[in-house]
């Protein structure tokens, strides 16, 4: 599939027309990623945005642990197919929130945020529509995230109960 279907295919992208889509595949380039990797991790700068084409990815945060040597990761989301990973590369102070490990082969489309960015500002529609996407899937993760948090501490209020 080319870069061009690949964004379309990705709802963040999929308000785009094709010239604006070719815009975009200009930037991207296509890497693979074997399961176990880390693509990128909580707090390093953020740099690019990933769009899924294949596969499936983790994302993770570090909880503090007993010992120092052994943090919990939990995973707070999986993102796959047509989805995307790295949206705190749009958002002060640029770094990245989570850890992105893969949970199986994954490809996608990596986009150099400062290129994307500038391209925004140089077509208003285009970093509208592509703002507008992101903000969607930031609204769709903290919803999900104040679901996990209300449902945990009804179930802990359950157990004092």
């Amino acid at each position: 599939m080319t870069a061009k279907n690949v964004l379309k295919q990705c709802p963040v992208f999929a308000a785009l027309n094709n010239t604006e889509l070719g815009k975009i595949a200009s930037l991207a380039e296509s890497r693979l990623y074997e399961a176990g990797t880390t693509i990128f991790k909580e707090q390093a700068r953020a740099e690019e945005l990933l769009v899924i084409e294949e596969g499936r990815v983790a994302l993770q945060i570090a909880m503090p642990a007993a010992s120092p040597q052994s943090p919990r990761k939990i995973t707070v989301d999986v993102v796959g197919k047509n989805e995307v990973a790295g949206w705190s590369a749009f958002i002060e102070p640029g770094a990245y929130v989570l850890t992105a490990v893969c949970l199986q082969n994954t490809r996608g489309l990596a986009i150099n945020s400062n290129r994307l960015q500038a391209l925004m500002k140089e077509d208003s529609h285009l970093g509208y529509e592509i703002l507008s996407g992101l903000i969607r899937v930031i609204n769709s993760r903290l919803h999900d995230a104040f679901q996990v948090l209300v449902s945990e501490r009804a179930f802990a209020s359950e157990l004092k109960g």
